[in-house]
């Protein structure tokens, strides 16, 4: 390179060959991994961390990451609807938080003394203790939060997996895919290795799952409160200086006043109830409750993959609920945007009693004790009346076999209506003597052109109404579609 450059540019040229390549491999690690949320934040903090040491600038480590965040909503605003975003971005954050505040555990050794492979290890092993026990604690209220659970074997779990992966399995997996492309061989003898180091870390930690516990929003904001509480203190006591013993009794003044509300008496009023509407794209569940007593309405999609929201969404937010119990389960037909969660839930909730607008797949629900839904049913669910006003008999067109139903304390009501299409409708206008008239109505069919004639909705005369869409959906269906007033509200009554 001497024959090229003079002397003097040869720092400079060295410094940005190394940057330019560590960028070259961050961006092909990204590509490989999707440019995935925390992919592209990790790429954007390092690529911002170069063009600053480029132009011989500092920055703090937050401002990077201030920087990145900013960069990536205004890249993709929606991305703050991602919880892997503030997932990654909580993470990072505690890492920088604990080396700010115990700056010794990356320091190297001083001078003089020696610089033996026993210290690096046991600084290393220092130093992701820390980080492992740091991130388990503090990032346990996002845990809670989202997804009403926590494993208690994280720590020890991430403890293996974080050097396993970075400094052995990662590196395999990515020199494989280097040699694919000159020695297929050598790169089969890799992938072959990395596969048995995966398989052997999965064996290891079969029986983790047990350790996976789901708590009720009663017990998660209680552990939310200690582990606040606990950061409190700890910052007390390290940064109180010579005012700790009255910013001791201040934490414990505050300590009482939590507990006293946190366990304060709680409003029972029998005629209060809930409607609850999960987000499960397009599908449809819906949660009544009145009384300690449940109805889950549907329960969202399931794909060909596998996955199902009833899993992923509708469990996690029952048991955080403190449900362990189903008292009805209403299916309101086969369609797998509906009926899609339906083993999760008969699993994870047994039901009393299980409501289903038509058969679901043969043999499937034939060992199960299900009653056909049909016009005319009536049950109470605590201080509710629960109607059944359609089907008034089976057809061909499983869309117009939706269990409906009208939920009623005799003040507020809503109308629950599936998949029915206008044929349905008019059969309601004609048959039912009853008025339809309803303060909530779910929209019939997610709103497609279909259903909602102009005549059911003139008697139904809703007040609110919410559509089971979802976004982008590749069906077209558009929530501002139906020709009158719309509010969609968080209702609680």
């Amino acid at each position: 390179m001497s024959r090229f450059f003079a002397q003097r540019y040869l720092g400079w040229i060295s410094w940005r060959l190394v940057n330019f390549t560590a960028l070259a491999g961050a961006l092909f690690y990204a590509y490989l991994a999707g440019f995935s949320l925390p992919t592209q934040r990790a790429f954007l903090m390092l690529l911002f961390a170069v063009l600053v040491l480029s132009m011989k600038r500092k920055c703090a480590l937050f401002d990077l990451l201030s920087v990145t965040l900013f960069v990536i909503l205004l890249w993709d605003p929606l991305s703050v609807l991602s919880l892997s975003l503030w997932l990654s971005f909580a993470a990072v954050s505690i890492i920088l938080i604990v080396l700010w505040r115990f700056p010794s555990v990356t320091q190297l050794q001083k001078q003089g003394e020696i610089d033996s492979r026993f210290f690096v290890i046991r600084r290393y092993l220092k130093f992701l203790f820390l980080i492992q026990l740091s991130l388990t604690l503090l990032m346990m209220p996002i845990q809670l939060v989202s997804f009403s659970a926590f494993s208690l074997l994280s720590p020890f779990i991430n403890f293996i997996a974080v050097p396993l992966f970075s400094l052995l399995i990662i590196p395999l997996i990515l020199l494989g895919c280097l040699f694919s492309l000159v020695a297929e061989p050598i790169a089969l003898l890799l992938f072959s290795s990395a596969d048995r180091i995966i398989s052997f870390f999965f064996t290891l930690f079969a029986g983790g799952e047990a350790a996976y516990q789901t708590y009720s929003a009663a017990y998660s904001g209680l552990i939310i409160l200690l582990i606040s509480l606990s950061v409190v203190v700890f910052i007390i006591h390290f940064q109180a200086g010579n005012n700790r013993k009255i910013s001791y009794i201040f934490a414990v003044t505050m300590l009482s006043f939590a507990f006293l509300s946190f366990w304060k008496i709680k409003d029972n009023d029998p005629a209060q109830w809930f409607v609850e509407v999960m987000d499960v794209g397009q599908g449809s569940a819906v949660l009544v409750r009145s009384q300690e007593q449940t109805l889950l309405y549907d329960t969202g999609p399931r794909y060909p993959s596998g996955f199902s929201s009833a899993a992923s969404e509708i469990v996690p937010y029952l048991h955080s609920l403190g449900i362990e119990q189903l008292d009805y389960l209403v299916i309101s037909h086969s369609d797998i945007d509906h009926a899609g969660g339906f083993a999760v839930i008969n699993e994870a909730f047994k039901p009393k009693l299980i409501i289903l607008g038509e058969s679901l797949v043969q043999n499937k629900t034939a060992n199960i004790n299900a009653l056909l839904c049909k016009a005319g049913d009536h049950w109470s669910l605590g201080a509710l009346s629960v109607d059944a006003l359609s089907p008034f008999s089976l057809t061909k067109n499983n869309n117009n076999n939706s269990c409906v139903l009208h939920v009623s304390d005799g003040k507020h009501s809503l109308l629950l209506t599936g998949d029915i299409e206008k044929k349905q409708e008019l059969l309601l206008l004609e048959k039912l003597a009853l008025p339809l008239q309803s303060d909530l109505l779910f929209a019939p069919h997610h709103g497609s052109k279909h259903s909602s004639s102009e005549d059911f909705i003139k008697m139904v005369s809703p007040q609110w109404v919410i559509f089971n869409a979802g976004f982008m959906n590749h069906w077209g269906f558009r929530l501002l579609r139906l020709n009158y007033a719309i509010k969609i509200r968080l209702l609680k009554w």
